[in-house]
C-alpha cells in the first residue's frame, strides 16, 4: 500500500497539487493521511470532502495534531503522530510526503521522525510537482506536471467557460519585457461573467491576470473595475476550495489608480512596464542551479557584536522574506554565517549581491554563500565549511527562512551533520533540538535591511542619535502641544508649525524613542533611478520611497506617516503607507497619525490611523502600536 501523507496549513492547493499530480501520473495511492492542527481542520475537511467527491476508491484519514511541538491534551505533536502511523506500515509499503504543508518548524520536527529510506518528498512550485528521493547518500528527482488549472477549475465545479484564442496584446509585451514564461497558461476565461485573459497553476494557488484599458466610457470603466473587485473578494464565484490570487495590468494610471481605491488591497495591479511588479506576482520560471561552489568572503572590518559569540557557524537561507534572514543573521550573531539562495532567481540573487557589497553590516566575521535549487535537495551536497580549529566551531541551521523544502533538507543536513537546529518565534528564536533553547530574536535598523536588500537609500534626515542630540527642542514641543491641541488653539498651534512638515515627523519620532523604540529613521528616502526618471521626466526631488518615520521595537517594524492636519481623506493615505510598508515584510504596520485628530484609533484597510491622544502620551501610544502588532500577526495566522 502507498501512502500520501500531508501536514494541513492555511493553502488547500499546496496539499491538493502534489496528489492531483501523483494521480495524473498514475501513481498508485491507496491512502492519503492529513494532519491539521486545531486551526486548519477546517481545510482538511475540504479536502476530504473533495477526494470524497472525486476518486471515491481513495482512503482519507485525518490525524489533528497539536499546533506545537508539545503534547496538547490529546493531540500529540506531528512528529510523534508520524511515528506512530509508520509504525503500524508494512517495511515494503511507500510513503510520500507533501514538503508543501504546514508550518516549517513543524515540518523541521518532522524530519528524524520519517523513514528516508521509504518516504519520497513532493514539494509543489511553479515548474511543477518536485519528486524528490534521498536513500544512502543517492539523490534522484523528477518533475511532475502540475495539474491544469482548467482540469482544478472543473474538478471544483466552477462554472466557466474557455473561449481560447491569442494572448492579449499589452500582456505578451508585459511578460516578453520580464522574461516570464508561464506554465501551461490559459487565456481568456470566463468566470462569474468576466473574461480573465490568463490563468495558470503556480503550484500553491490559480493565478488569473485581467488586462484593463482606459475608454471613452469612464462609468464602463468604472462598472468593470468593480467588476473585478467582486470577483477578488468572492469565495462562492470561484469555488470554495482554493487559494487564488487576482492582478490587473493597466496601461492608464487613472485605471490603476482606481483598482487600488476600489479593490482595497484584494487585487494587485501594476503597468505593462513595471517588470519587477510582474515578476513578484508571477513568479520567476527557475532552473536547476550550478554546482554548488562556496564563496567565501571575508567582511572588512570585525565587528565587536560578535565578540562573545564564541565558535559558532550559522546555516541559513536567503528567502523571498529577507527580513526572516536578517533576524536569523542578527539573533544568533554568528563568528561565520553561509548562506543558501536559488541564483536562478534574480531577486534572491540581487539581495545576495548587496549583501556581499554591504558585509561590513552583518554581525559576523565571515559570510559565504551557496548556491542550491529551489526544493533544496542540493543542500545535502554541501560539505561543512572549514575553519581553523573546526573541532571547536558548534553548527547552528535555522529553518525559518527560504522555501519549505530548504527547510527540510537543511534540517536533513543538520542531522547529518550534527547541527543544532533552530527556528524563529517571535519575539524569540527557539532550538527544535536540542528541544527547548530560547534566546531573545534582534534585527537591523531600517537603512542596514535596506541597504543589504539591494536599495540605494538616501541617508534618512534624522535618526536615534541626532534626534537624541534635539531632545530639550523636541521636549518643549511635545510640552506645548499637550497644552494647546486639547483646547484647539489653532492661533497658537500655528507659531511652532512649519510650511514641510519635517518638525511633525522629528517629534513622532522623538516620541517614538520615548515609548522604547530602538531605531527611528526620519525621511528614509530611496530615489528613482537616473535612467528611470529621465525617461519619467520625473523632478530631480522625487523619489521612489519616500518614508516619514520608520521605528524598530526588537523585530517590530512600524511604517509611519505624519500629516500635520486633521483627518481627511485618510482612505488614500493610508493605502499608500500601507504599500511603503512592504518594503520591510508583511509584518510590518502601517500606521498614519494625525495632529489635529482628536479620536480613537480605527483601522483603514489594515492600516491604523491615530491622532494626538493616541501619540502624544507615550505609554498610550506604545499599548496603540502593541494592539496593532497583535491585530495584524491574529489576521495572518
Amino acid at each position: 500500500m502507498n501512502y500520501y501523507l500531508s501536514l494541513v496549513g492555511n493553502q488547500v492547493m499546496a496539499v491538493l497539487n502534489p496528489l492531483l499530480s501523483l494521480q495524473g501520473a498514475n501513481y498508485p495511492i491507496h491512502q492519503i493521511i492529513l494532519l491539521p492542527t486545531k486551526q486548519s481542520q477546517a481545510n482538511a475537511d475540504i479536502i476530504k470532502k473533495f477526494v470524497g467527491s472525486s476518486a471515491k476508491s481513495l482512503q482519507v484519514e485525518i490525524h489533528p495534531v497539536s499546533s506545537s511541538l508539545l503534547r496538547d491534551g490529546e493531540l500529540l505533536p506531528a512528529p510523534d503522530k508520524i511515528r506512530e502511523i509508520l509504525q503500524a506500515t508494512e517495511q515494503d509499503e511507500r510513503l510520500y510526503f507533501n514538503i508543501a504543508g504546514g508550518m516549517n518548524f513543524q515540518l523541521a520536527a518532522c524530519v528524524p521522525a520519517l523513514d528516508w529510506g521509504k518516504t519520497t518528498f513532493l514539494y509543489p512550485e511553479i515548474q511543477g510537482i518536485h519528486e524528490i528521493h534521498h536513500d544512502q547518500d543517492k539523490i534522484r528527482k523528477k518533475l511532475l506536471a502540475l495539474p491544469s488549472p482548467v482540469d482544478v477549475l472543473a474538478l471544483q465545479q466552477v462554472p466557466h467557460v474557455v473561449h481560447g484564442g491569442e494572448i492579449h496584446r499589452q500582456l505578451a509585451y508585459a511578460l516578453r519585457q520580464a522574461g516570464i514564461r508561464l506554465p501551461q497558461p490559459t487565456y481568456n476565461i470566463e468566470i462569474g461573467g468576466l473574461v480573465f485573459d490568463c490563468m495558470w497553476n503556480d503550484g500553491n494557488m490559480l493565478r488569473f491576470i485581467k488586462v484593463l484599458e482606459q475608454t471613452a466610457n469612464n462609468e464602463h470603466d468604472l462598472a468593470l473595475v468593480r467588476q473585478v473587485d467582486a470577483l477578488g473578494s468572492s469565495r462562492q464565484k470561484f469555488g470554495e476550495l482554493f487559494h487564488r490570487s487576482i492582478a490587473v495590468l493597466a496601461g492608464s494610471a487613472l485605471v490603476r489608480e482606481r483598482v487600488e481605491t476600489e479593490g482595497q488591497g484584494k487585487i494587485e495591479v501594476f503597468a505593462a512596464q513595471d517588470s519587477w511588479a510582474l515578476k513578484k506576482f508571477c513568479g520567476v520560471v527557475r532552473s536547476e542551479p550550478e554546482a554548488a561552489v562556496r564563496i567565501d568572503r571575508r567582511t572588512e572590518t570585525g565587528n565587536t557584536s560578535v565578540s562573545d559569540s564564541g565558535n559558532v557557524v550559522l546555516y541559513t537561507t536567503i528567502g523571498e522574506n529577507l527580513m526572516s534572514t536578517l533576524i536569523a543573521v542578527w539573533s544568533h550573531a554568528a563568528s561565520a554565517v553561509c548562506l543558501f539562495y536559488t541564483p536562478a532567481d534574480p531577486e534572491i540573487v540581487k539581495i545576495k549581491d548587496a549583501m556581499l557589497n554591504n558585509k561590513r553590516l552583518l554581525p559576523t566575521r565571515h559570510v559565504c554563500f551557496y548556491p542550491v535549487d529551489i526544493a533544496g535537495s542540493k543542500i545535502l551536497e554541501v560539505a561543512p565549511a572549514s575553519a581553523e580549529g573546526s573541532e571547536a566551531y558548534r553548527r547552528i541551521v535555522n529553518i525559518s527562512p527560504g522555501t519549505k523544502g530548504h527547510t527540510v533538507f537543511l534540517t536533513r543536513w543538520a542531522q547529518l551533520h550534527d547541527a543544532e537546529i533552530w527556528s524563529l518565534k517571535q519575539p524569540c528564536i527557539g532550538s527544535i533540538s536540542p528541544p527547548g533553547k530560547e534566546r531573545p530574536a534582534q534585527a537591523p535598523d531600517a537603512k542596514s535591511f535596506l541597504l543589504l536588500k539591494g536599495e540605494n537609500v538616501q541617508s534618512s534626515a534624522d535618526d536615534k542619535s541626532s534626534l537624541l542630540t534635539q531632545a530639550a527642542e523636541l521636549q518643549k514641543t511635545w510640552e506645548t502641544l499637550q497644552r494647546i491641541l486639547p483646547s484647539g488653539n489653532d492661533e497658537e498651534l500655528a507659531k511652532i508649525t512649519e510650511p514641510t512638515g519635517l518638525w511633525f515627523e522629528k517629534l513622532v519620532a522623538f516620541l517614538l524613542l520615548r515609548s522604547g523604540a530602538d531605531d527611528v529613521d526620519v525621511r528614509l528616502r530611496i530615489p528613482w533611478d537616473e535612467e528611470i526618471k529621465r525617461q519619467k521626466g520625473l523632478h530631480q526631488d522625487s523619489f521612489k520611497t519616500d518614508c516619514d518615520v520608520v521605528a524598530r521595537f526588537g523585530t517590530n517594524y512600524y511604517m509611519i506617516e505624519c500629516k500635520a492636519t486633521k483627518r481627511e481623506n485618510s482612505n488614500k493615505v493610508a493605502w499608500a503607507t500601507s504599500a511603503r510598508a512592504a518594503l520591510f515584510g508583511r509584518f510590518t504596520i502601517p500606521v498614519v497619525v494625525f495632529l489635529r485628530y482628536a479620536g480613537e484609533p480605527v483601522q483603514e484597510g489594515g492600516v491604523y490611523v491615530i491622532g494626538y491622544r493616541s501619540f502624544l502620551d507615550p505609554q498610550v501610544l506604545k499599548a496603540t502600536l502593541d494592539k496593532a502588532w497583535n491585530d495584524k500577526r491574529k489576521t495572518a495566522q
